[in-house]
C-alpha cells in the first residue's frame, strides 16, 4: 500500500509541475489565457490526487494499473517514428486579375462603367455581389454588433492604411550599396524585425506573386501590371490573442485594422528603407 501511495504521488507530482511550468512560462511569453488553463489543469489534478489517494485499496490498484497503461501508451505514441509525408501544394497555375478579388468587387458601384464591364464578363459574381452590399458593412451603425465608439479605433487604422498608399514607391538612391547579399538579406531581416514584424522571409519573385491587372488603390482601374523586382520579402505582424476571440464583435475588428496599419507602416517603412540601399522596393 504505502508503495502504491507513494507511486501514485510521485506521478501526479510531476504532472502537477509540468502544468506550473506551462502556466510561467506562458505568463512570460504573454500569454495569460494559457496560464489561467494550465494554473486549473495543476489545481484539478491536485484536487484528483488527493481523491484519489481515499480510494479503497482495490480501486487504487486499478487506477494505477490504467494510469501505468495510460503513460506507457503516451510514451509509445511520443517515440514512434512517423513516416507520414506530406504533399506540398502545388504552386498556381497563371496569375490573378486583382479585378475579382472580393476587396475590388466590393468597391464597384452600380451603374458606373466599371460596374457595368466587369458583370458583363463575370455575370456570375454579380447576384451574390449584390446581396454582399444589400448588407451594412462591419462600420456600418446597422451592423449587428456596431459600437461608436469602440468603431473610431478601426476607422482610424484604416483610414491610416489607405494614406499609405501613395507612399508604397518612390525615388531610388542612386548610390547603391556593395556589401555581400547575404549580409545586406540579415539587415533588411533585422530591420524588419526592428520596425515590428514578427517573422521575415525573402523568396525570388514568380509571377503567380503579382495580380496581373490593377482592381483597386493606386493606378488606373484594369491597366496591366508589370514588375520586374527579382526577389519579395513576406512579414507577419501577430494579432492580439484576446482581442481576436472576441469576433464578431468589435473588438476584432480594432485590433485587424491596426495590424492592417501596423503591417502598411513596416511595409512602406522597410521598402523606402531598401530604395535608400540603392535597389529597386515597392511596398504591397
Amino acid at each position: 500500500m504505502p508503495h502504491l501511495t507513494l507511486f501514485l504521488t510521485l506521478i501526479l507530482i510531476l504532472v502537477i509541475t509540468g502544468f506550473i511550468l506551462l502556466c510561467a512560462l506562458s505568463l512570460a511569453e504573454g500569454y495569460p489565457r494559457a496560464a489561467r488553463l494550465a494554473g486549473i489543469a495543476s489545481l484539478g489534478t491536485l484536487l484528483a490526487l488527493g481523491a484519489t489517494l481515499l480510494l479503497p485499496y482495490d480501486w487504487l490498484v486499478i487506477f494505477s494499473g490504467a494510469l501505468s497503461v495510460g503513460i506507457l501508451a503516451l510514451v509509445i505514441f511520443l517515440a514512434w517514428p512517423s513516416h507520414s509525408e506530406i504533399t506540398p501544394s502545388p504552386p498556381p497555375e497563371g496569375q490573378v486579375d486583382e479585378r475579382t478579388i472580393i476587396f475590388a468587387r466590393a468597391r464597384l458601384v452600380p451603374g458606373t462603367a466599371n460596374y457595368t464591364a466587369y458583370y458583363q464578363n463575370h455575370p456570375e459574381h454579380q447576384s451574390p455581389d449584390d446581396a454582399f452590399r444589400a448588407n451594412p458593412g462591419l462600420l456600418a451603425p446597422a451592423s449587428l454588433f456596431y459600437d461608436p465608439l469602440l468603431a473610431t479605433s478601426p476607422e482610424g487604422g484604416f483610414f491610416l492604411t489607405e494614406a499609405l498608399r501613395e507612399a508604397v514607391n518612390g525615388p531610388v538612391a542612386r548610390k547603391k550599396i556593395t556589401q555581400p547579399a547575404e549580409q545586406i538579406t540579415r539587415f533588411i531581416k533585422g530591420l524588419a524585425a526592428y520596425h515590428g514584424a514578427a517573422a521575415t522571409g525573402v523568396c525570388a519573385l514568380q509571377p503567380y506573386h503579382v495580380y496581373s491587372h490593377i482592381g483597386r488603390g493606386t493606378g488606373e482601374y484594369g491597366a496591366p501590371i508589370a514588375l520586374q523586382h527579382r526577389f519579395a520579402i513576406a512579414f507577419t505582424v501577430e494579432m492580439a490573442h484576446e482581442m481576436i476571440t472576441a469576433a464578431p464583435r468589435m473588438p476584432a475588428l480594432m485590433e485587424s485594422a491596426r495590424q492592417y496599419a501596423e503591417a502598411a507602416r513596416i511595409a512602406v517603412t522597410l521598402a523606402a528603407a531598401i530604395r535608400q540601399m540603392g535597389f529597386p522596393a515597392r511596398a504591397h
